[in-house]
């Protein structure tokens, strides 16, 4: 039987792939907050301006406990990713395990902490008591699925990295329908209860405790499934499963014809099929290895994550305490129209961030070895790499196979077409939906409430102007991050975000809080600053640095180990520091 070769095209993806992608990545990231953005809309509409303002209290809390690690999506995208890329079977299987041992640490860390700080964030909200009644009823629920969710994430980073977006998407858009239904029928069953007894505070707090079952159950069923699919599906350009639950093997002569290694492993090229495997060889980067390289991006990216999340936890905090409920619950309604314009284009940056991170892995194919073989038609590799008979499974063959027809310039042009398509269709998406925004205000308004004096907050012409001639910035922010994710440079994203919260969104927003009289569009001007700053830092470092020759080298190097030269300084150089 013959063996399927490595792809010799990879460093070439086409725009209808890209555009496949992006949409595929777009519903991952965008269907379960649209399921979200519905929800709120369904307590408003459902259970009055109370209850909405208390769901969103809450999910914006505890949504802290999973977005500051959203590290468990695209960091693992980026380094699962690149590993596959660079055939390093062994390498991508610890990354995998790292990051579900990570997720569930991370998760359960996180429930402690928001556990235990239950009753001084209720203080801290100053909400009014009804709101305050509502949302306790809920909380327990939301903080103790977070390790459920961040496993639920990190197998959707883990699928990207294999390139299976698709089957990500899926299981996605199965939960989130399966949520938005037992939100509806636990809001109408409460209502009915409430028919019966009259107490309109009780059927509410039987409401919020049915939506956190159903919650509960759903993101159960999504970390079940997920981890389900990362062990059984083969990543895209493997010929089988990487055995995250398994020890690896090869096959017998009772086995496939080709003896093709069952789970991809580095083996000896001259080694016969039915040969056992020396376990001493099966892991270049050891378990714990792994995982302390995973702490170490993971930590730069938790800061990151911390300090956006915890820009979104002030500007509530500052609409809850000078806005009051009215205020609150706009405030919701515009969080989580900026969040699904932010998923929705959010799949631009998760096509740049898996096609990126593969192309990074091609380049250190063709950099690894100093001095390899030139071809006789000038690109590097070896002219004999194609008759030498090595197993497909064996990551030395791949690494000749893929060095015969990729050149590293090759790379280097593709990864700059790449970013440049993917650019220009975030601010197209972004263009559109601000047009969609304009156009569909009252309509939008509608969807959302049904109290007049909430409706009153949302049409301030000022906030919707805000809101939606920001969606072309903020677009061409989260694609560039997708980008900068895809070369690991995760310690110059942490940087700019330390330097964008202190010294431009911190001030905008204590001047908002100041601002007499509090509006809403001035709590959301610190936010469009945040996003203005990004745009220009990560921008210039994407275009600067990480897309020059010497960029592209220095990622190499820190991905293969390398140290002590110009380029592997790159990822150390400080914002307004070396420039290649």
């Amino acid at each position: 039987a013959g063996m399927p070769r490595p792809d010799r095209n990879a460093h070439g993806v086409s725009t209808p792939a890209l555009l496949r992608l992006s949409a595929s990545a777009a519903v991952m990231n965008a269907v379960v907050p649209l399921a979200l953005c519905l929800q709120v809309a369904l307590a408003g509409k459902m259970a009055g301006s109370a209850v909405q303002a208390a769901f969103g209290l809450v999910v914006v809390t505890c949504g802290m406990g999973t977005t500051v690690f959203n590290f468990l999506v695209d960091g693992v995208v980026a380094k699962v990713g690149t590993a596959i890329g660079a055939r390093r079977w062994d390498e991508a299987r610890g990354r995998v395990r790292a990051a579900l041992v990570a997720a569930l640490v991370c998760g359960g860390t996180a429930t402690a902490v928001l556990l235990t700080l239950r009753a001084p964030l209720f203080v801290l909200f100053g909400a009014d008591r009804a709101v305050t009644a509502r949302a306790r009823a809920y909380y327990a629920f939301r903080a103790s699925a977070i390790p459920l969710q961040c496993v639920a994430s990190s197998t959707n980073g883990c699928l990207g990295g294999y390139g299976r977006v698709h089957a990500a998407t899926a299981l996605g858009i199965a939960r989130a329908a399966a949520e938005v239904v037992g939100v509806v029928a636990a809001l109408a069953l409460a209502n009915n209860e409430s028919d019966a007894d009259g107490s309109d505070g009780r059927w509410e707090r039987g409401a919020m405790v049915g939506m956190g079952v159903v919650y509960v159950a759903c993101v159960a069923m999504h970390a079940a499934v997920g981890t389900t699919l990362v062990a059984v599906l083969v990543p895209d350009g493997a010929r089988s499963r990487l055995g995250i639950f398994g020890r690896p093997h090869r096959r017998s002569q009772g086995g496939r014809e080709d003896g093709y290694v069952e789970v991809p492993v580095e083996v000896p090229v001259d080694a016969p099929v039915d040969a056992p495997i020396d376990e001493t060889r099966l892991s270049d980067t050891p378990f714990l290895s792994d995982l302390a390289d995973f702490a170490v991006d993971g930590a730069s990216m938790l800061i990151r994550s911390v300090l956006l999340q915890g820009s979104f936890f002030a500007a509530m905090v500052c609409a809850s305490r000078r806005l009051g409920a009215t205020g609150l619950a706009a405030h919701h309604v515009v969080t989580q129209l900026w969040m699904c314009s932010a998923y929705l284009v959010d799949g631009v940056a998760t096509a740049g961030t898996v096609s990126g991170s593969r192309l990074v892995g091609a380049a250190m194919v063709t950099h690894e070895v100093p001095g390899r073989a030139c071809r006789r038609d000038g690109r590097t590799g070896d002219d004999d790499a194609d008759e030498r008979g090595f197993h497909v499974g064996d990551t030395r063959a791949d690494e000749l196979e893929a060095r015969s027809d990729v050149s590293f310039e090759d790379v280097l042009a593709s990864l700059r077409s790449v970013c440049a398509r993917l650019l220009l269709l975030a601010l197209i998406a972004g263009t559109a939906i601000c047009l969609g925004f304009v156009r569909f205000r009252a309509t939008l308004v509608r969807g959302f409430t049904s109290d007049e004096f909430v409706a009153s907050a949302l049409l301030d012409e000022k906030l919707w102007t805000l809101l939606a001639f920001s969606q072309p910035l903020n677009a061409a922010v989260f694609c560039l991050d997708g980008l900068v994710y895809a070369f690991q440079d995760f310690g110059f994203v942490r940087e700019a975000f330390e330097v964008g919260v202190g010294y431009v969104f911190a001030p905008t927003l204590a001047w908002a809080y100041g601002k007499t009289p509090a509006t809403l569009a001035a709590v959301w001007t610190a936010k469009v600053a945040l996003n203005a700053w990004r745009l220009v830092v990560v921008g210039a470092r994407i275009v600067g640095w990480c897309l020059t020759r010497r960029g592209l080298r220095g990622a190499c190097e820190r991905r293969l180990g390398g140290g002590g030269t110009e380029g592997g300084r790159g990822a150390e150089s400080r914002i307004g520091g070396e420039s290649p």
